[in-house]
């Protein structure tokens, strides 16, 4: 599934450290619109437009499809910034339309999600269990059709009509830090969240990347669509960190306290990890 991130419930789908603006979806009261700005160093050139529909289900304010536009650069770092192009919205109406606007000249992997039946959670968007289409996929791998370029104004129609065919695979859980830091901003002591595909944790890879605004809070995190690993049973390690430093990466900083999981699988059931961690170990 596409790489796209998220705000609620204290959660941000990309690393504060990274991006110079985050776009804020209008919230699903109706039939959510997205207001985008332009953010990172390239220029904003274009759209991305379509309808939304999911034929397994209902699609309402409780129950919304979230669609995202990722450039294809952010997947080659496994961090999803407006530095590479990034947008996303929300639609609350079954066959509803949407746009992403604001657009850098870039190559996008677009995506549509309809959040896990049943799960009751505000925050997170992409969530284990949900239902996904990854635009130009053969299943859930990624082909040649499945990049979208958008350049010159030009507005790129991408028409999504998917159900219960391809369901989403991650982590998910509740994230409780008990050290002797507390939450004060958006880049400074905040919980923040990665998947690995390697044991010594180097270059995470979220497709959402998440930081968690208090010391108590739910995470949520997927491989990156680009993998074609996110829709079955995988190995992956979890690190979750308190970012009291910043050293110029979307990881973990020394002098931050962290947790490790260890190998565990991925698995479609929302609250599959939970965490508590405190200041035992300082990276």
């Amino acid at each position: 599934m596409a790489a796209l991130l998220i705000t609620a419930c204290g959660s941000n789908p990309t690393s504060p450290d990274s991006a110079t603006a985050t776009p804020t979806p209008n919230p699903p009261t109706s039939t959510p619109t997205m207001t985008t700005t332009p953010t990172g160093t390239l220029t904003p050139t274009g759209s991305i437009s379509g309808t939304l529909t999911y034929t397994a289900g209902t699609v309402n304010v409780s129950n919304t499809i979230f669609v995202s536009a990722a450039g294809e650069s952010n997947y080659s770092t496994g961090e999803f910034d407006s530095s590479g192009g990034f947008g996303y919205t929300f639609v609350a109406t079954d066959g509803g339309s949407y746009s992403i606007n604001y657009l850098p000249a870039n190559t996008y992997i677009v995506e549509a999600y309809y959040r896990v039946p049943g799960y009751t959670g505000s925050g997170e968007y992409y969530i284990p269990g949900g239902y996904a289409e990854l635009y130009g996929a053969s299943g859930c791998v990624t082909t040649s059709s499945s990049y979208v370029t958008v350049q010159n104004g030009n507005v790129p129609n991408i028409n999504f009509n998917f159900g219960n065919t391809v369901q989403v695979y991650g982590m998910q859980g509740g994230v409780t830090y008990t050290g002797a830091h507390t939450y004060v901003s958006n880049s400074q002591y905040e919980i923040e969240v990665a998947i690995y595909d390697n044991s010594s944790y180097v270059n995470n890879r979220n497709q959402n990347w998440e930081a968690v605004k208090s010391d108590a809070s739910t995470y949520s995190v997927i491989p990156p669509e680009d993998s074609g690993l996110w829709c079955s049973a995988q190995t992956y390690y979890v690190r979750a960190w308190v970012t009291l430093n910043s050293c110029g990466s979307n990881d973990v900083c020394t002098g931050d306290p962290y947790w490790q999981s260890g190998p565990v699988i991925t698995s479609n059931t929302p609250g599959n990890l939970n965490i508590t961690f405190d200041d035992t170990n300082i990276y």
